[in-house]
C-alpha cells in the first residue's frame, strides 16, 4: 500500500513539474494585462521560465519587444534569478537580476540610450544633448536599500550639443564606483576629443551632485565654454551641478 502511495504522489509531482516547466508565457502575461489597463503584449512565444514577447504596448505607447530566462532552480532556493534583453526605440537594455529577501544583485547589464537622457543635466532647455549613452554594469549590489559594490562605466559617444548652439565633445567617459552605503560615484574624463574633461560625480536616493572642470581644444568650443562655469588659473572651468530627482535645488 505504502509504496503504491510513493508511486501515485511521485506520478503526480512529475506531472506538477511538467505543468509549470510548460506553462506558457501568453498565460502568465494575459494576467499582467487584467491589472495593468493598456498594456498589451503581443506575439509572445515560449514558455513563463523561457519565452519572448515581439511587441509590448502601453495604449498608443510602443514600448519594443523583450526576450526572458527564469531560473527555476533559483526559486526553488527562495531566490529569483532573471536575465532580460529589452530592445524599443532607441533603447536597448540586457542584463542578469537576482533578487532574495532584501538582497538585489544587477550583473552583465548592457544598456544603449539616447543622450536625451541626459538632457537635465544641461540645465539649458534650448540646448540638446545628442548621440549615445552606453552603460555597462559589471556588478551593482545592493543590500536593506544600501549599494554594498558597485563596478561599470558609462560612455557618451560622440558627445554633442544642438540647439540654440552646436559643438562636438567627442566621446566622454565615467568609470562608476562605490563611494558610500547610500551613493555611487562616478571618476569623469575624456578620450582626446574637443572637450577635455575631468572631475567626477555622485549619486544618491536624493540627487547628484557634479563637480568637473572643462576646457576646450578647439577655438570654437573654448570660446563657447567662457559662457559656463566659473574661470580657473589653467584657463579651464569649473562646473557645478547639483540636484534633487524631484526638483532642483
Amino acid at each position: 500500500m505504502m509504496r503504491r502511495l510513493l508511486i501515485v504522489a511521485a506520478s503526480l509531482l512529475v506531472f506538477l513539474a511538467a505543468v509549470v516547466a510548460f506553462l506558457p508565457a501568453s498565460l502568465v502575461l494575459s494576467r499582467f494585462e487584467s491589472r495593468l489597463p493598456g498594456l498589451r503584449f503581443e506575439q509572445v512565444s515560449g514558455t513563463v521560465w523561457r519565452g519572448a514577447s515581439g511587441r509590448i504596448a502601453v495604449g498608443p505607447q510602443e514600448l519594443g519587444r523583450v526576450r526572458w530566462s527564469l531560473s527555476p532552480w533559483s526559486l526553488a532556493s527562495g531566490a529569483l534569478s532573471l536575465e532580460i534583453d529589452w530592445v524599443g526605440a532607441e533603447r536597448r537594455v540586457s542584463g542578469r537580476l537576482w533578487r532574495r529577501g532584501s538582497q538585489l544583485r544587477l550583473a552583465e547589464v548592457d544598456a544603449v540610450l539616447p543622450a536625451s537622457v541626459l538632457q537635465g543635466v544641461l540645465e539649458q532647455p534650448s540646448l540638446r544633448a545628442l548621440g549615445e549613452v552606453h552603460l555597462a554594469i559589471d556588478h551593482l549590489d545592493i543590500e536593506d536599500g544600501q549599494a554594498t559594490r558597485v563596478q561599470g562605466e558609462a560612455w557618451w559617444r560622440d558627445a554633442a550639443v544642438g540647439g540654440a548652439a552646436q559643438a562636438r565633445l567627442g566621446d566622454l567617459h565615467a568609470r562608476l564606483y562605490l563611494a558610500g552605503p547610500e551613493a555611487v560615484g562616478g571618476e569623469l574624463s575624456d578620450r582626446g576629443g574637443p572637450l577635455a574633461l575631468s572631475g567626477g560625480f555622485t549619486l544618491t536616493r536624493a540627487g547628484y551632485r557634479t563637480e568637473a572642470q572643462v576646457q576646450g581644444r578647439t577655438p570654437e568650443l573654448a570660446e563657447a565654454l567662457q559662457w559656463v562655469g566659473e574661470p580657473l588659473p589653467d584657463g579651464a572651468r569649473r562646473l557645478i551641478r547639483e540636484a534633487r530627482w524631484w526638483g532642483r535645488n
